[in-house]
């Protein structure tokens, strides 16, 4: 049975107030109590991630959605809260397998988005305004499942619509909200779920087992089922223009937000540091080569991921840290660039985990720029991907 909710906020809805938020936050606290009585019965559960599988998955769907939009520039710093929350979100969903006739809960699988677990202040509905909150955006996320689960065919057991339709929302959404407002569904088949991102789309993959024989995978964007009332301008408290309302808050400076490079160099080599000197910027952010000379290229990698602000938007990174950062995700929703030491290197690690060498090379398919060091002392650049965001 699906369960669906739908209070469409009237054009003529009252502006909230405090008292009204109070009112909302008791509410809250009693649906959250009835959620977890409810689910003890273990009906719904977290299931195990298979990052690099041993048995043969085949590709049914493949869904993208994109993760920059041209907003109001006081908007840009929850934008980018939001892809950081799809960074964190997808860390916990990419590689899951879930039995035949098991039921998905986003938030079982997920856990709560809080500060203490590395989420951010993103964007998120509430009481029909959008507002800063901890964990904003993951909608982006649920909304993709939740499509490909009804092109699945699977038994959808519980969705929530939004409660006013928000910009680039398919025309039938899931909203979600610790942890009353779940997306579930039971799947038919084994299932095992892809969720990762490029420099510009979040990109999600229905991949299923078995010897079930199925026609060539479907590509589908999310823009290509959203309405057309969708493509107005999003607003927050920050630029909503509202004055009287209690959330409302002072506009931030117009001037245009500027993201960061950030360079993760592993190496003395003097041609890229030449390099770096000769293309940072004020701001960019150059990682100390003490952690360099003191951990293995695994706990480099960490180490530089746990480094990176969310104004970092490109990196520059060493050929031998590539399939680590690639691996834990730090790449997503960034452009960068690589630094290829000339004869390309390969980690020791790789000999006793192949899929290192998988990693790499998947990664390099999304690079925006090659960066060879050439036998003149120089270095050579090969682009390979068009200037996007962050470049």
């Amino acid at each position: 049975m699906e369960l669906v909710e739908d209070t469409t906020r009237g054009a003529g809805s009252k502006t909230p107030t405090r008292w009204s938020a109070v009112i909302f936050a008791i509410k809250v606290r009693g649906l959250r109590a009835q959620r977890w009585v409810h689910d003890l019965d273990r009906t719904a559960r977290s299931w195990p991630i298979e990052r690099h599988p041993k048995n043969e998955w085949k590709l049914r769907y493949e869904l993208r959605s994109r993760l920059w939009s041209d907003v109001d520039k006081r908007e840009r710093e929850f934008e980018l809260g939001k892809v950081e929350n799809l960074r964190r979100a997808c860390s916990r969903l990419n590689g899951i397998v879930i039995d035949a006739g098991g039921t998905f809960s986003f938030w079982r699988q997920i856990g709560r988005a809080s500060r203490q677990r590395g989420f951010v202040v993103g964007r998120m509905l509430q009481q029909g305004c959008v507002v800063p909150a901890v964990g904003g955006g993951l909608c982006q996320l649920s909304n993709a499942l939740y499509g490909l689960a009804l092109k699945s065919g699977c038994e959808i057991v519980e969705r929530h619509a939004h409660s006013i339709k928000m910009p680039d929302a398919p025309a039938h959404d899931a909203t979600v909200a610790w942890n009353y407002v779940d997306l579930r569904f039971r799947v038919q088949e084994q299932t095992r779920i892809k969720a990762w991102m490029s420099g510009e789309e979040l990109i999600v993959e229905w991949q299923t087992g078995g010897s079930s024989v199925f026609p060539s995978p479907g590509y589908v964007r999310l823009e290509q089922i959203v309405e057309p009332r969708a493509l107005q301008e999003l607003q927050s408290c920050a630029s909503c223009g509202v004055t009287d309302c209690f959330r409302h808050e002072a506009p931030r400076a117009a001037a245009e937000y500027r993201e960061r490079t950030a360079y993760l160099v592993d190496s003395d080599l003097p041609e890229f540091e030449e390099y770096v000197q000769r293309v940072r910027r004020p701001g960019d952010v150059l990682v100390s080569k003490d952690i360099a000379r003191s951990h293995s290229a695994e706990r480099m990698a960490v180490k530089f991921a746990q480094s990176l602000r969310l104004d970092v938007t490109h990196l520059c990174v060493s050929q031998s840290l590539l399939p680590w950062l690639w691996r834990m995700g730090a790449m997503g929703g960034r452009t960068f660039d690589v630094f290829m030491t000339s004869p390309p290197t390969r980690v020791p690690e790789a000999v006793s985990d192949p899929w290192l060498v998988r990693d790499e090379e998947e990664a390099l398919t999304f690079a925006r720029r090659l960066i060879f060091q050439v036998e003149t002392g120089a270095v050579s650049a090969i682009q390979m991907q068009p200037e996007t965001i962050g470049a």
